[in-house]
C-alpha cells in the first residue's frame, strides 16, 4: 500500500489531535516540542490505544525523520497513526511497530 492510498482511507487526524493534544489550539500545528512534552509528561494519562498512537507518531517524526523541537509534526503522520487498523495495513513500518509494541509491553507506565 502506498502512502497516498492510505490517506484516501483515513483523514480523521483532527479528532486525534483534539483528544491527545488539548493544550494545542486547533488553529495551530503541533510542534515536535509539543509532541516531546506530551510523550514525556502526559503519555501515562492517555488510553492504551492513544499511548500506542503517540509512540508511533514520536517514532515516525523523531526516530525516522529526526525532527528538531521547532519543526512541525506533519498532518500526514498524524493521519497515519490516528487509525491503528489502517496503520497495520501500511506494512513498511510493521517490523518497527512490532518491536515498539514489545518495548511498550515491558514499560512500567503500562502496568
Amino acid at each position: 500500500m502506498a502512502i497516498g492510498d492510505y490517506f484516501h482511507y483515513c483523514s480523521g487526524f483532527a479528532e486525534f489531535k483534539g483528544r491527545v493534544f488539548p493544550f494545542v489550539s486547533l488553529s495551530r500545528l503541533v510542534s515536535m516540542a509539543d509532541l516531546t512534552h506530551l510523550f514525556n509528561n502526559i503519555l501515562h494519562q492517555l488510553s492504551n490505544e492513544d499511548m500506542v498512537r503517540v509512540s508511533l507518531l514520536y517514532m515516525l517524526e523523531q526516530g525516522f525523520l529526526g525532527k528538531c523541537p521547532r519543526q512541525l509534526v506533519t498532518n500526514e503522520c498524524m493521519t497515519l497513526v490516528s487509525n491503528l487498523q489502517e496503520f497495520n495495513r501500511y506494512t513498511v513500518f510493521y517490523p518497527y511497530y512490532i518491536k515498539m509494541i514489545h518495548i511498550l509491553i515491558n514499560c512500567d507506565f503500562l502496568t
